[in-house]
């Protein structure tokens, strides 16, 4: 499965109401809403496979399935009133 970029901008402009939002948690919230996919080892996979969101991923040091759910916890916690 690959990432629809197009698909995703398009995503990211209904969602985006700052540029305070993390890029990396609103592609996960994509994947979620697109494909429908709701397992975090299988959003894993997908982000894993596509070159830049793997290094959106190394930019935010995120190398596990442990570290994007952190990740994805402590965005969506500081940006949940912005985005």
């Amino acid at each position: 499965m690959t990432i629809e970029w197009s698909e995703f901008k398009e995503f990211r402009k209904d969602r985006e109401k700052s540029k305070s939002c993390d890029k990396l948690t609103l592609l996960v919230e994509f994947i979620i809403n697109f494909y429908n996919i709701h397992s975090i080892e299988r959003i894993y996979e997908i982000l894993k496979k596509d070159s830049l969101s793997l290094l959106m991923m190394k930019k935010r040091k995120v190398f596990n399935v442990e570290d994007l759910e952190r990740h994805i916890s402590s965005t969506k916690s500081k940006y949940q009133r912005v985005c």
